[in-house]
């Protein structure tokens, strides 16, 4: 159900939690270029930043801005971009887009919203 970049991401929050550099496994193999493309996006959502004076290249120099088991599935859906494509902000374009299914799609868009909301990343 998640993509490999989500279980990349995943596995980036638990070594940004242990302070430790990302290990290549047969699951998660990162490249300089995707291991900073997540960072950052990691970054613009808030859920992790940069320790003053750190270099940027490291993961370990990163922490996260909230607990670990307060971020959600919803929370990196909506960092990344991957995965399942829910509308968290504007729930009210569902109804402009997708006119006739619109009614169901939004249905289907609160309930997925509300069960991402209460998948936590330490059950992962």
């Amino acid at each position: 159900m998640l993509t490999s970049n989500t279980k990349k991401v995943v596995a980036l929050l638990y070594d940004i939690y242990h302070q430790r550099e990302p290990s290549d496994t047969a699951l998660c193999v990162f490249s300089d270029s995707s291991t900073q493309m997540l960072l950052s996006r990691l970054e613009k959502a808030k859920l992790i930043c940069l320790r003053t004076g750190e270099d940027a290249n490291l993961v370990s120099s990163y922490e996260l801005c909230c607990p670990l088991f307060d971020i959600t599935l919803r929370d990196l859906l909506v960092a990344t971009g991957e995965g399942l494509c829910p509308v968290f902000d504007n729930k009210e374009g569902i109804y402009d887009e997708y006119g006739a299914a619109a009614c169901r799609l939004g249905v289907l868009n609160e309930v997925m919203c509300e069960m991402l909301e209460k998948i936590r990343i330490t059950d992962l």
